[in-house]
């Protein structure tokens, strides 16, 4: 079967190479490094590319190529555009004796690790890759880079294909490959751009954008993105947008698309707290199978000073799997002591980032009360004062907005976020003591 694909393949070029469909360019630098490949389900084959911007350029002619491809083959076959890690993570999954079994895929709902700051998240793109188009459309999952947002969307994709057997089109794209693919396409003409709305990803079930703010301020784009936006919500086709802000927050998107983007669901992803983050690290060092071989104070000490990032967390392990391999340390514990050996070009305690947990952690243990007490409705006296100083250091430290403050802490709408902030300005104006508790908070937080 390996051989006839081949030569179908070859026959393919030749009729692209004699034909005015594609021109020379394009032939050269994307079909010359794509290839044909079967993809496991009745009658499937997929264009396999090297990247994902010539994936995207090759599925413009999607059309023409399907329909040659069914006469080489000459019987009817379903034709989808893939890159080459994708080609290989579906090899790898139908290679699997249960189609069920999400440990072995690096991004899968099972490996991602959730609690209460991703929660919500977590949730809601689970819920949508089982109920697509009908759950939540479209999804906006929004949070800092590095907390994974990516990989709720890669995991979107992976169960919605399995659940389906393969028989859906999904399509992730990052926004700046969705970007650059507009300005070429522009280049085309009218029905060159209306081609690629209505075919390349008209064809699609679902689609994932990934960074949806890297287009912001980009007219044309945007207005190709709503086109293509209301598409899929008038046909029931999933949506799922991430960004690294809020919908109102974004700069340079028409009013006409940020409310698009708030019709559906809005869920927020923020830094992991400290038991996430330990959950983290923990199975990340038993993957890379030195668990065992990190000191519990190490373990620690990258939940204190790594949760702001995941990424962070993920490319530390790495770094240490390199060093135990580097020093053959099979049964030296990693201590502390170790760490600041290895991080001392770029110290641990630098590589860490202020979020609203740290702030509630630390003004709390200032005040002597409990976290979910300040965060909860109670409204007894000794939670006012530390309640109100850590929505005052979310806003003059993190520059946050007053709902999302509010969100900190049981919802509270932004009027009394405001009343927060201005007492505590009036208490610092008013009380030489009470100041330097608050500078005293300041400078603490603000350390590396």
């Amino acid at each position: 079967m390996k051989k006839e694909i081949e030569n179908i393949w070859k026959k393919l070029k030749i009729w692209l190479g004699s034909s005015t469909i594609m021109d020379s360019k394009t032939y050269n630098e994307y079909i010359h490094e794509a290839k044909l490949a079967y993809i496991g389900n009745e009658n499937g084959y997929a264009i396999v590319t090297p990247t994902d911007f010539s994936k995207l350029v090759l599925s413009t002619y999607e059309t023409d190529l399907h329909k040659k491809l069914q006469e080489l083959f000459n019987e009817p076959i379903t034709l989808e555009f893939l890159t080459k890690d994708e080609y290989e993570l579906r090899e790898q999954i139908l290679n699997k004796t249960t189609l069920n079994n999400e440990q072995f895929v690096e991004f899968s709902f099972k490996n991602f690790i959730s609690g209460s700051t991703n929660n919500n998240a977590f949730a809601a793109a689970k819920t949508v890759s089982e109920n697509l188009g009908k759950a939540w459309n479209p999804l906006f999952i929004f949070g800092s880079t590095g907390l994974g947002k990516t990989h709720l969307l890669k995991a979107i994709e992976h169960n919605a294909l399995i659940n389906s057997k393969y028989k859906l089109k999904i399509r992730y794209i990052d926004s700046e490959t969705f970007g650059n693919a507009v300005v070429e396409i522009i280049s085309s003409g009218h029905e060159a751009i209306e081609k690629f709305i209505n075919q390349t990803f008209g064809s699609y079930d679902v689609l994932l954008i990934d960074d949806i703010q890297l287009i912001a301020k980009r007219q044309k784009t945007n207005e190709i993105f709503f086109k293509i936006f209301n598409y899929f919500i008038n046909n029931n086709k999933q949506l799922v947008l991430t960004s690294d802000k809020y919908p109102e927050e974004l700069d340079g998107f028409e009013e006409r698309l940020i409310s698009r983007f708030q019709s559906g669901l809005t869920v927020g992803i923020e830094a992991p707290d400290y038991e996430t983050a330990m959950l983290i690290i923990k199975s990340d060092l038993e993957n890379q199978g030195i668990l065992q071989l990190i000191s519990d104070e190490v373990k620690i000490y990258m939940a204190q000073n790594l949760s702001s990032d995941v990424r962070k967390i993920k490319g530390f392990i790495i770094k240490l799997q390199f060093w135990n391999i580097q020093n053959n340390s099979e049964e030296h514990i990693i201590t502390l002591d170790d760490i600041f050996s290895l991080t001392k070009d770029a110290p641990i305690s630098n590589i860490g980032k202020l979020n609203p947990r740290r702030i509630k952690e630390v003004v709390a243990d200032t005040y002597g009360v409990n976290v979910k007490s300040m965060e909860s409705q109670s409204r007894i006296k000794p939670l006012i004062i530390p309640r109100y100083v850590a929505m005052y250091l979310m806003k003059h430290l993190l520059n946050m907005t007053l709902d999302r403050i509010g969100s900190q802490f049981s919802g509270r709408d932004h009027s009394t976020v405001v009343t927060a902030i201005t007492r505590i300005e009036e208490e610092i104006q008013k009380s030489i003591s009470f100041k330097k508790v608050v500078e005293k908070l300041k400078k603490q937080l603000s350390r590396p």
